[in-house]
């Protein structure tokens, strides 16, 4: 079954805290391949997927996916833990454009993540919570794309229809009723992600 995610480090259990990530900064992510390009790719689309891989595509704005910062040509701005400072506003913007021509048929998206504070050069707007863990552009994992978008057991379905207008939680407490049900299932062994990392809420804001 194919599905977007990004794993690289070895994995042997599973912690849900109570806490949104404390990291912050802005992301440029590389979420998903458009669905005329899956075939290219040699993959296809997960069997079972809420509401469908095209509104997945078109909708999501969380942390899962192919890439962070995918590869232009050129490095991005400095960063810290894979994120970029707000004040590199100008050079992420530039970046964001120049990956989405390079790869104009992937869903790219510009987003802040974590509590980050606006100022005289920039607003934010907030999108909803993702679930799961951003520890750097190449160790990152959405428990909301993967789990209950790409639904892997029907335990997570009540959970879909909680989802806003961007698949993504718009309450903290509807977040961390999902990570606690998660939680719940991986101890009775269900197959699922698991990692050493604290899964945790994500807040995600838009750049406006």
């Amino acid at each position: 079954m194919w599905r977007e995610v990004v794993r690289v480090l070895p994995s042997n259990q599973s912690v849900v805290n109570d806490h949104q990530m404390n990291a912050q900064g802005l992301l440029v992510i590389q979420n998903l391949s458009h669905p005329s390009r899956l075939q290219t790719l040699g993959e296809e689309p997960h069997v079972l997927c809420y509401p469908s891989y095209g509104e997945i595509w078109h909708r999501y704005r969380g942390v899962g996916g192919r890439h962070a910062w995918p590869d232009i040509g050129s490095p991005p701005p400095p960063l810290v833990n894979g994120l970029a400072p707000v004040d590199a506003i100008e050079s992420c913007r530039v970046y964001w454009e120049a990956a989405k021509k390079k790869y104009p048929r992937d869903k790219i998206n510009l987003v802040a993540i974590g509590d980050v504070e606006a100022n005289n050069e920039v607003q934010f707007a907030f999108l909803g919570y993702d679930c799961g863990y951003y520890e750097s552009e190449y160790n990152h994992f959405s428990a909301v794309l993967n789990d209950l978008l790409f639904l892997i057991v029907k335990e997570f379905e009540p959970f879909q229809h909680l989802l806003n207008k961007n698949l993504l939680f718009q309450s903290h407490v509807e977040a961390e009723a999902f990570l606690e049900k998660r939680k719940s299932l991986l101890m009775q062994g269900y197959p699922l992600e698991t990692d050493e990392t604290s899964f945790s809420t994500i807040p995600i804001h838009s750049i406006v």
